[in-house]
């Protein structure tokens, strides 16, 4: 066998090595980019607090961060996120004083119990709610829930509750959702809130 012949038998070989190695590089960079192009975005992170997070903190702080956060207990329930959007506008409406904000997080059947817009306006004039927990989520009958909150308001001392006449007040409710318009409402004509209130 001669030299050329042998050269010709070892050509193949030759360029075997690159081509893989070629299409190894191209499907890689094929991976990476296809990765890049359809890697779905992260998800919102849900706002969440130890189940003791809540301290006492400086008169100048009170009442707290206004944004709705979640125990770990509250966030593991698969209603969570419509729940916690629902206090969200409940609460910000609130603290803008915006009655028809808050009213529209009202169950329609709670509609017929709540104040008129001059007397909600007169008591919550001088209200500033935060440092908002929801700490548990729990099932009712018909596919409603019954919510546990803890916040902290300040307010006048003349607009506080009669037994509680302090410009802040912690509070501890339970409230009753309903399911409605597709969401759920806050029902205040059904068993209202089982309330605890203390001084901050």
């Amino acid at each position: 066998m001669t030299a050329s012949t042998r050269a010709r038998g070892r050509s193949p070989l030759r360029w075997l090595v690159p081509v893989v190695l070629l299409v190894v590089l191209a499907s890689a960079g094929a991976g990476l980019l296809a990765r890049q192009v359809y890697q779905r975005p992260a998800a919102e992170p849900v706002p969440m607090v130890g189940p003791t997070s809540v301290s006492s903190m400086p008169a100048t702080e009170q009442p707290g961060d206004p944004v709705v956060r979640l125990t770990a207990d509250a966030a593991a329930h698969p209603d969570r996120d419509p729940v916690r959007e629902l206090f969200q506008r409940f609460f910000d409406a609130t603290n803008q004083h915006n009655y028809n904000q808050w009213r529209s997080t009202i169950s329609p059947f709670g509609l017929n119990w709540i104040d008129s817009e001059s007397s909600w306006l007169a008591k919550n004039e001088s209200t500033r709610d935060g440092s908002i927990v929801v700490q548990r989520i729990d099932p009712a009958p018909g596919g409603n829930l019954r919510v546990l909150v803890s916040f902290m308001s300040t307010q006048d001392p003349k607009k506080a509750p009669e037994n509680l006449r302090e410009s802040c007040i912690r509070w501890h409710l339970v409230y009753s959702l309903v399911r409605a318009s597709g969401g759920f409402k806050i029902d205040f004509a059904r068993e209202q809130s089982t309330t605890q209130m203390e001084k901050c």
